[in-house]
């Protein structure tokens, strides 16, 4: 009895840590989305677009979660920016397609080959494994967004998945970047906006919204 006790209060502690960790660790994404946000804001303000340079803005969108599409269209239904929800191809869609093609072939990142942050990989210890069905579920969703943008000659596209966090000003923002991108020498073909997984450039100028280097 006096050992069940004993446990029970470990569990209790540690279920009681982890809710505090939790608690600090939302309110700390939240402090440094808000000074991530002021920044755009700051960057938006100073430089207005006014010349419409995206063609088309799409989101990856996993329908059963509609929370997340709820949430974005609070904030992307008031773009002037002509937008997209890519909802096809379900992980319940595609199930017999994915193990057809895990059956030939290996789709695994590896991490010797060279490229844009390669190394970036090695952070994690799931890189080199099997794509799962969801992982495959988005590399469609974004296959189809890079064939639409061919198909119809969109010259600068933007691709959102559905978990993105996005503010009032981000419109602007998008078109000031695209208008760097555009204007960038050398010419660029692809942009990763934004930050997540610790990426971060290695290249970092103030003076500028793009980073670039080799």
């Amino acid at each position: 009895m006096m050992i069940n006790r004993y446990f029970s209060r470990i569990f209790l502690s540690t279920n009681f840590l982890k809710i505090i960790y939790k608690f600090f660790a939302n309110k700390f994404i939240k402090l440094n989305i808000f000074f991530h946000y002021q920044k755009i804001k700051k960057i938006s303000l100073k430089n207005k677009i006014n010349k419409k340079l995206i063609d088309r803005i799409y989101i990856c969108h996993h329908s059963p979660l509609r929370h997340r599409k709820l949430r974005l269209k609070k904030i992307v239904d008031k773009f002037k920016t002509k937008l997209e929800w890519v909802e096809g191809f379900s992980p319940y869609d595609i199930k017999l397609d994915y193990k057809k093609i895990l059956d030939f072939e290996k789709n695994k990142i590896d991490k010797s080959l060279p490229g844009i942050d390669q190394y970036q990989y090695t952070y994690y210890k799931n890189a080199g494994r099997e794509i799962t069905i969801s992982e495959y579920s988005l590399f469609l969703k974004m296959k189809y967004c890079f064939e639409d943008q061919i198909k119809n000659q969109r010259k600068i596209i933007i691709i959102f998945e559905d978990d993105v966090i996005l503010s009032n000003e981000i419109e602007n923002y998008l078109n000031i970047c695209s208008f760097e991108f555009k204007n960038h020498v050398p010419k660029l073909d692809c942009l990763m906006i934004g930050t997540a997984f610790k990426f971060k450039s290695k290249f970092y100028n103030p003076k500028k919204v793009i980073h670039f280097g080799k």
